[in-house]
């Protein structure tokens, strides 16, 4: 707490690697991004996110960082404090957003999915910017099953729909990504013969792009 209170990164890092937990909590029941955050050390928000810190104020539930960091700009602090507040929570603010989860799926980085999903990032987020996919639909269009596999396990929706109508599944299909196919069509929330916005399955979307592999994934 004391390092992440004076920005001390090597500090932390070194008092982490020796097992530190960064999900610990002081005598105000803060963690070490609570108290990181109230005095504006935001060298050490990266770091502490990165290493599994929950984006909690008070360890695993309650009121959020930025709950509590909104209620003390409420509470009229200092002009000397609330700048570096204001910084903390902007941020936090992009730092905790569900693009955050997107991009790590859409990069195919595992363990930032999970670390993400364990943070409570929104599994389901839709990407209005991407086609309206999802972490889930974007993974399998990638290819990356490590991912697609970790979105599933957090919660994800198999059957989120993009604006054109496509699901994870039929995304898998139409670029010829069989684990991905098999992972999707094994869930018992897969809607397999579900069709696009012009009338294509899954299965179809398959044959149409010549892939044997999903199609026998699909019917067996």
């Amino acid at each position: 707490h004391r390092a992440c209170a004076g920005g001390h990164l090597e500090c932390a890092r070194i008092l982490l690697s020796a097992g530190a937990s960064v999900n610990a909590t002081n005598k105000a029941n803060h963690t070490p991004l609570m108290v990181a955050s109230l005095v504006g050390q935001t060298n050490c928000l990266d770091f502490l996110l990165e290493n599994g810190a929950y984006f909690f104020a008070n360890g695993t539930d309650g009121p959020t960082v930025l709950d509590v960091l909104a209620e003390r700009q409420e509470d009229k602090m200092t002009s000397l404090t609330a700048p570096s507040v204001q910084g903390a929570i902007d941020w936090l603010k992009t730092a905790t957003s569900p693009l955050r989860l997107y991009k790590a799926a859409a990069s195919g980085n595992e363990s930032a999915v999970r670390l993400c999903i364990s943070q409570g990032l929104e599994v389901n987020w839709i990407n209005e910017s991407d086609h309206r996919w999802s972490p889930l639909i974007v993974a399998c269009s990638e290819n990356y099953s490590g991912c697609a596999q970790a979105l599933i396990e957090g919660g994800a929706d198999v059957a989120v729909r993009s604006d054109t109508g496509q699901t994870a599944l039929s995304e898998a299909c139409r670029a010829g990504h069989v684990e991905c196919v098999k992972l999707i069509s094994a869930h018992p929330d897969c809607e397999r013969d579900a069709v696009d916005n012009d009338g294509f399955s899954a299965l179809m979307l398959a044959c149409a792009n010549e892939h044997p592999v999903c199609v026998k994934a699909l019917v067996g």
